[in-house]
């Protein structure tokens, strides 16, 4: 009875795996953004075409596997931003599985915040750079002073020697 059992199980635990395949989301890809054509900045450049797929019971699953897995996709092209062009949801073979791709284009793009924050920084290191040109001129009058004040020290000196 037991080998009868293990002979059924083993099989449907095979398929099982087989069939379910949801991509876990890497570092990298948490970094891409997924977008339609219309909701993606102006100032991109497509890097590459990628897609992804993923296989399981539930649907919202699936879908969730599929944008990790085109996400992770776009991070090896060094994009920022993912334009899902084709979306298909079909029943995978005739068993409770569903299969989601996506395809689309692995874009560079620069956003309004992206140029904020590098106008910023810019600012800032300019900010930095003037203050550490103005502290070496200080330094450098301070230096100046100090000769100055060892020459005419010297020069009195030598004048009452001279005396």
């Amino acid at each position: 009875m037991l080998t009868r059992f293990a002979v059924f199980l083993i099989p449907l635990v095979a398929v099982g795996c087989v069939l379910r395949d949801v991509p876990v989301l890497e570092p990298e890809g948490k970094k891409i953004k997924l977008v339609r054509e219309a909701d993606k900045p102006v100032d991109c450049d497509a890097v590459a075409d990628v897609s992804g797929t993923s296989r399981a019971q539930d649907e919202k699953e699936a879908r969730k596997g599929a944008e990790n897995d085109i996400r992770n996709k776009a991070a090896q092209y060094e994009a920022n931003f993912v334009v899902v062009e084709v979306e298909r949801t079909k029943q995978a073979g005739t068993g409770p599985y569903k299969e989601v791709f996506l395809g689309g284009k692995a874009m560079s793009c620069v956003t309004p915040e992206m140029e904020a924050a590098q106008e910023k920084a810019d600012a800032e290191r300019k900010e930095k750079e003037e203050q550490a040109a103005a502290e070496r001129e200080r330094q450098e009058a301070i230096e100046r002073e100090k000769e100055a004040a060892e020459a005419d020290e010297k020069q009195k000196e030598k004048g009452a020697d001279d005396e």
